[in-house]
């Protein structure tokens, strides 16, 4: 049996479809489209015994964690609006891809006005 690779674009994908829902964006917005370009993957291979190892040799798969660039609207409460963010993001890039989500860091890089 072989193994199976997400790509890093894929939970960019899944990040960005995410975000969109969450705030009701229009996937094909200019600022939906800028926001895809602003999420980062990084993944982080898990320390593991051999006894875990798959049957070909290939590793288990691995962690990642998420950086996000968003900006918001002025009067939104950043901490609850970063959280939001966060743990729904964390939870569909789990559920979708099984993978473990180590963590999603949000950078609230601008706001704009009412």
């Amino acid at each position: 049996m072989g193994y199976i690779e997400i790509k890093d674009t894929v939970y960019q994908e899944i990040a960005f479809r995410t975000i969109c829902d969450l705030l009701g964006l229009d996937k094909e917005d200019k600022l939906a489209k800028n926001l895809k370009k602003s999420i980062n993957v990084e993944k982080v291979a898990k320390e593991i015994k051999e006894s875990e190892m798959e049957p070909q040799g290939g590793l288990q798969d691995k962690s990642i964690y998420l950086l996000v660039h968003l900006t918001t609207t002025f009067g939104t409460n950043l901490i609850d609006f970063a959280n939001r963010v966060s743990c729904k993001i964390k939870e569909e890039v789990t559920n979708i891809t099984g993978t473990e989500v180590l963590g999603v860091n949000v950078k609230i890089v601008d706001l704009e006005k009412v």
